[in-house]
């Protein structure tokens, strides 16, 4: 089998979570009606979360009454009730007494999760984005379909991106990358002279959207339709919310879900790698091309990943069109799987068996190689950003 010749390409996920920074965090708002503090207010008694003793001993530690306690008592040197709830309330003294023993937050899925959240004044950067991994992502900013959008910078090794892509799903949790959330994992890709092959790639990457959709979209994909809707003519390829979209820099494959399985996106990445780099067009009838949305819609729009599972006959077309696209893409797979250090193409077929919908949990560990991974392909290329992707010599996109 000859060798492909990987060209210097530039990948990057643009990463989509249901993370919120504190502007949009509405899930606290219990506490600006708090029962127990219109009760106390409203009738000036202590109810059963109170303790006098404690209230009363947190002000004389914080110097708000003084040692002999004389501000909160009454003209017969008792503790005066009310004086000890005007001070309490003026000096906000229940957030630290009461508060710390009711877990209103007990419930929230907000609740110091790598949210922003107020209470003691957690920074989502911080916590989402440590230190070393920083410099891995460009500025993260919030995204109208879902929450807080994190681009990574770009890549010339799937070696690196796949790192990163374990880390970012370990330190933002799974759930926070999770479709049902209407999360995409955006993968631009570019390459040395990708533009002029643009029509190759356009015809190429439209016949497996299908295939694709049905092996590595998760169950609830189908809430994000509308941004990654079908391709029904060659302009729909310059609409920005089309499952490709071409940029004046880059191939966007908006039709993959964010990556809260970094094993099935890096996998997926390579095939659409793969694809992408083709000199040829693959011969098929442009009729094929209806079956290929039917099934990209069911999918995508509706879900129905279980209704192409049943129809035989849709099965064996896609089966089928997996030996295609492995045959025309084996070169590719075979170098990438020497870089990542599992056989690519055996869990390309294994993962057509047990597709994503089916088994989110999936991993590429049982395909590891025996032999030593090779050194990383092109890492002499530097990091760039979102938008320093690769066109006709060295492009800078416009944000």
């Amino acid at each position: 089998m000859e060798k492909a010749k990987i060209p210097k390409f530039l990948v990057g996920i643009e990463i989509e979570t249901k993370i919120h920074p504190c502007d949009f965090c509405h899930e606290c708002q219990i506490c600006n009606d708090c029962p127990v503090c219109r009760y106390c207010i409203r009738d000036r008694d202590y109810c059963t979360r109170c303790n006098v003793d404690e209230i009363i001993d947190y002000m004389v530690e914080n110097e708000i009454i003084s040692g002999d306690k004389n501000e909160i008592k009454n003209e017969n040197g008792e503790i005066d009730h009310e004086k000890v709830c005007d001070l309490c309330i003026e000096h906000e003294v229940w957030r630290e007494v009461i508060c710390s023993d009711c877990n209103p937050c007990e419930d929230c899925e907000y609740y110091r999760n790598i949210n922003y959240c107020p209470l003691d004044d957690y920074d989502w950067r911080e916590v989402v984005l440590p230190e070393d991994m920083v410099n891995m992502f460009e500025t993260a900013y919030v995204d109208g379909s879902c929450g807080l959008e994190f681009p990574t910078v770009t890549f010339s090794s799937l070696k690196q991106l796949h790192e990163l892509l374990r880390k970012f799903v370990d330190i933002a949790g799974e759930d926070n990358l999770d479709a049902f959330h209407v999360c995409g994992g955006h993968t631009n890709i570019s390459f040395e002279g990708w533009t002029e092959r643009e029509e190759i790639i356009k015809h190429n990457a439209w016949y497996f959207l299908d295939l694709l959709s049905y092996m590595f979209l998760n169950k609830d994909t189908w809430r994000r339709w509308e941004y990654k809707t079908a391709i029904t003519c060659d302009s729909d390829f310059y609409e920005k919310y089309s499952g490709i979209y071409i940029k004046y820099y880059a191939v966007e494959y908006r039709f993959p879900d964010s990556p809260n399985n970094p094993d099935n996106h890096v996998l997926l990445t390579a095939v659409l790698l793969g694809i992408t780099m083709l000199p040829y067009k693959i011969g098929y009838d442009d009729d094929e091309l209806n079956e290929v949305n039917r099934i990209y819609n069911e999918i995508n729009d509706y879900g129905n990943f279980e209704a192409i599972r049943k129809d035989k006959r849709a099965m064996n077309y896609l089966r089928d069109k997996l030996k295609v696209l492995i045959k025309h893409i084996r070169p590719y797979l075979k170098e990438f799987s020497k870089e990542l250090g599992y056989d690519l193409e055996k869990a390309l077929i294994d993962r057509f068996n047990n597709p994503q919908w089916l088994n989110p949990n999936w991993t590429l560990e049982r395909f590891k190689l025996k032999t030593i991974p090779a050194k990383t392909i092109h890492t002499n290329v530097v990091q760039l950003t979102l938008f320093d992707f690769v066109c006709r010599g060295e492009v800078h996109a416009e944000v």
